[in-house]
């Protein structure tokens, strides 16, 4: 659904940046926007997250794990419970001291 509603949007080589939450974001769906040439971030359930990408049992808030692959960026920050997404806009993340 999401595929076909922003092959609808005049894209005229310019970027577009696309958000969603959880029910429609997976590492496959940012791959095909990557494609068409729109970014995206979205937050991510549990199961859909890369298997290679754990959080640590004793982490403590603010801590995060991160895994780049084909332009896919998957993050997990861990909060008062772990918060989980992906993004392809890059520009957008950055590393600050805590």
């Amino acid at each position: 659904a999401v595929v076909e509603l922003v092959k609808r949007i005049p894209n005229e080589d310019k970027w577009h940046h696309v958000f969603f939450d959880n029910l429609y974001g997976n590492v496959n769906l940012a791959k095909c926007l990557l494609e068409l040439q729109f970014k995206c971030t979205s937050t991510m359930r549990r199961h859909r997250i890369p298997k290679e990408l754990t959080m640590p049992q004793n982490a403590q808030r603010g801590h995060f794990v991160f895994v780049q692959k084909e332009g896919v960026i998957c993050l997990i920050w861990k909060d008062k419970k772990d918060v989980r997404f992906c993004t392809t806009g890059h520009a957008m993340i950055e590393r600050r001291s805590v």
